[in-house]
């Protein structure tokens, strides 16, 4: 609610707040560089405070359920912590945000009488598994969205002196002097910039340098842009994480594009591996996990990952060569037909030593099976599979893992084999949905054995 709400609130339900309790709610609310709830008063059994995290919104809650602490007015809630602090530095702020807010943080805990009982807290909310992305949110989208390159280098300069601010919070943690500069890092690669220790745990602030397409602009004017930008995170590390021993200043990590995996690169391999052999190496790794690359690793690694490497090379170009092939080959047609490994085949027939295969759906099935391109061609096994994706046979597995195969055709259609004419109808009920009995030139015959049936004639 609003200050005004709060006037009604307190005529109709009698709290009894005065004048001055709500010029100090007034002035809480004005300070919006602040997070976490501030309790301004305690009338009977209700708790009235502002609540920054929620808008600086003013709350009005049962005194019941902040439990059995002893509440006092001018004081703050953060981190599930009762902080019995009229004032309090704003560095604290500032580490609040990088901590990230979670649900039911007004829930008390904890007492922290002193500005080091609190920095306790905070340590222990950063040794969480989660990293801590400085400014994730705030402004991130804004220096890479628009047309407008000045309005988005505007952005991202502020957004870079935002984060400096919750840097310079980070060392007033520890109590070092900030001495912290944002170095050029290769693309993608997150550098260790800077390691505190706090009790046998160590924090490293990492910084990268992003670069990423994104798709922007409306649904009728989308385009793809690359951006770049500046990312800084901060992550603790224990004595029982096997990276806890490297981690240190100028460590180099690659992650894979949706950050799920890890590969620490040790001093001896530091910029010596080229993007595409850190892209394989760090496909090796399952998600989730890390894996530190040591030259005894890489050596016993190198061979298969140049095979691997070469493979998609060749692949590449093998792609290229096809898409050429592919332009060749609309040439071909538009001159009426070409040839492959003896077959003849047109947009809409194949043929082979005077045999023509034609009829209903011919063009959709050399264009299905992609057969112009092809290197490996049989004409027998070409009328087979246009006979059996004519009648639609599928093959599919019941719930014991039997294969189950299904004729799903239905209606009329053409098929010309040389010169035999072929007629196939599958007539159903009025009433029925599945099934049915199938002809060819007007006899019947079994639905399990019309595929081989054509073929035949």
């Amino acid at each position: 609610m609003n200050i005004n709400t709060l006037q009604v609130m307190n005529s109709l339900y009698n709290l009894g707040l005065t004048e001055a309790e709500f010029r100090a709610i007034t002035d809480e609310i004005s300070h919006t560089e602040r997070t976490g709830f501030s309790i301004k008063a305690i009338k009977g059994d209700k708790v009235v405070g502002v609540s920054h995290d929620d808008k600086e919104s003013i709350i009005i809650n049962d005194l019941d359920e902040f439990g059995k602490f002893d509440l006092k007015p001018n004081t703050r809630i953060l981190l599930k912590t009762l902080v019995q602090l009229e004032e309090l530095p704003e560095r604290i702020y500032d580490l609040h945000r990088i901590c990230k807010y979670r649900s039911m943080d007004i829930e008390i805990k904890n007492v922290a009488d002193s500005l080091d009982e609190l920095k306790l807290k905070i340590c222990e909310r950063f040794s969480d598994k989660y990293d801590k992305v400085l400014l994730a949110d705030d402004g991130y989208w804004q220096e890479h969205s628009g047309y407008d390159l000045e309005k988005k280098e505007k952005a991202k300069k502020t957004r870079k002196e935002k984060i400096i601010e919750q840097l310079k919070a980070v060392y007033w943690l520890f109590n070092e002097p900030f001495d912290f500069e944002f170095k050029e890092t290769p693309k993608n690669i997150a550098v260790i910039r800077k390691v505190f220790s706090e009790k046998n745990i160590r924090v490293a602030i990492i910084q990268e340098i992003e670069e990423f397409e994104k798709r922007c602009g409306a649904f009728y004017d989308s385009r793809l842009e690359t951006c770049e930008g500046i990312k800084v995170r901060v992550r603790t590390f224990k004595p029982s994480d096997k990276r806890y021993d490297y981690v240190c200043e100028g460590r180099e990590i690659y992650s894979d594009e949706y950050g799920e995996k890890e590969l620490w690169i040790t001093d001896e391999l530091k910029s010596k591996l080229s993007d595409k052999e850190l892209a394989f190496l760090v496909k090796r790794i399952e998600r989730n996990h890390y894996r530190i690359l040591t030259k005894e690793l890489y050596e016993m690694e190198k061979d298969s990952l140049r095979v691997e490497i070469m493979t998609a090379r060749r692949k590449s170009i093998e792609q290229k060569n096809q898409n050429t092939l592919i332009s060749e080959i609309k040439k071909q047609f538009k001159e009426g037909s070409l040839v492959r490994q003896g077959i003849t085949i047109t947009p809409d027939s194949f043929s082979y030593e005077g045999i023509k295969i034609s009829g209903t759906k011919t063009q959709d099935f050399i264009a299905f099976e992609n057969i112009p391109v092809r290197t490996n061609l049989d004409f027998q096994n070409l009328v087979i599979s246009y006979i059996e994706y004519l009648v639609e046979k599928s093959r599919e597995f019941d719930y014991f893992g039997n294969g189950l195969q299904e004729i799903n055709f239905k209606g009329k259609a053409d098929v010309g084999i040389g010169n035999i004419a072929i007629h196939i109808e599958r007539i159903r009920a009025k009433k029925q949905k599945y099934g049915g009995v199938f002809y060819v030139n007007k006899i019947r015959v079994r639905t399990e054995e019309v595929c081989e049936i054509i073929v035949r004639l």
